[in-house]
């Protein structure tokens, strides 16, 4: 059979897995994924300790972090969601005012501002849906994801298996190629998370002063929120924006605190897409940002939430193994930027 029709055959064989085993292959791909990140870190550990105990440790250490942030920012989810009935009614009254001049501006009534009172309240309702959704949504994929953990500690104890099993499956110089492959993902992973991590820091930290600054209410929680949604590149952003915007032009003395809140965001997008990520990531994340965008909306397709996260440390696995193939390196260089 021809290696291009082998190749898209093995492509038509994997996606109609995901669609159909997608709750036993997406975990298993995030174990695989975390394990490439996390393999230098534990494997310094398992110098210093027992395997089995550097494992744990390598573990332990970044879900504890997790699910301390999780908890916190699910408390602090709670306080915005409860205060939204609230808005919503200082939505009606603003509408409500505005009604009453125009009335008694033109001397006659205006029918379509009940129209608008109605539409100021289902966009907060829109926007209690953004966050309870979201949050919804990460809640049951932490869930889903439950067997994640266990998968990670059997692959990352048993690393001498899978050194064997590349010896003993290959020649020494194939052996000693896939495992370059592996060592480089694992640089190029953990550099996209750690890039990634201090990107969403920055871009929190000038979320919420711009917020703060403008007056907007809970301006932690909501620029936090907006800078989460980094992972979802280049749309995540515009997504955390819309609730910021509506709690902004509701609670604002005027309705210019909105566009000040959308010129905020404008330009904190602007640093983050041209100085901030390219500075702290750099040709160590090299991607083509139209593959990325067709592979994320293949991923969400497929994966939901989940597909969208792996996107792009998938498509950097996809990458560096395109470059080392010698009928495919032209794949690479496409997808690169």
């Amino acid at each position: 059979m021809p290696k291009p029709t082998s190749v898209l055959i093995s492509l038509a064989i994997i996606v109609l897995g995901l669609v159909y085993f997608s709750e036993i292959i997406f975990p298993l791909i995030f174990a695989t994924v975390g394990c490439l990140t996390l393999a230098p870190w534990v494997r310094s550990l398992k110098k210093k300790m027992p395997d089995i105990l550097g494992v744990f440790i390598g573990l332990l250490t970044p879900m504890s972090v997790i699910i301390l942030l999780g908890f916190g920012y699910y408390l602090a989810i709670s306080g915005v969601i409860s205060d939204l009935p609230d808005l919503s009614d200082q939505a009606n009254e603003i509408v409500d005012d505005a009604g009453d001049s125009v009335e008694s501006t033109i001397g006659m009534n205006v029918p379509s501002f009940q129209e608008m009172k109605r539409q100021s309240k289902d966009l907060l309702v829109s926007g209690s849906s953004i966050l309870t959704d979201t949050f919804s949504a990460f809640s049951g994929l932490l869930s889903f994801l439950a067997l994640i953990p266990v998968y990670m500690f059997f692959i990352l104890r048993s690393e001498q298996n899978w050194i064997r099993f590349l010896q003993m499956r290959f020649d020494p110089y194939r052996a000693q190629r896939e495992m370059v492959k592996l060592k480089l993902c694992s640089e190029k992973l953990l550099a996209y998370y750690k890039g990634l991590s201090i990107i969403i820091i920055i871009v929190a930290i000038m979320n919420t002063a711009g917020l703060y600054l403008i007056g907007v209410p809970h301006s932690i929680t909501l620029g936090t929120f907006s800078a989460l949604l980094i992972v979802i590149p280049y749309v995540g952003v515009f997504i955390g924006g819309v609730l910021p915007v509506i709690i902004a032009i509701v609670t604002g003395e005027t309705y210019a605190t909105g566009l000040y809140v959308i010129g905020w965001y404008a330009l904190v997008q602007f640093l983050e897409g041209n100085i901030i990520t390219p500075k702290l990531l750099g040709n160590m994340v090299d991607l083509n940002p139209l593959s990325l965008i067709v592979f994320m909306l293949i991923g969400g397709s497929v994966g939901g939430i989940l597909g969208i996260f792996l996107a792009a440390p998938i498509l950097l696995v996809i990458k560096v193994y395109l470059s080392y193939s010698s009928g495919y390196r032209s794949w690479s260089s496409l997808l690169g930027n």
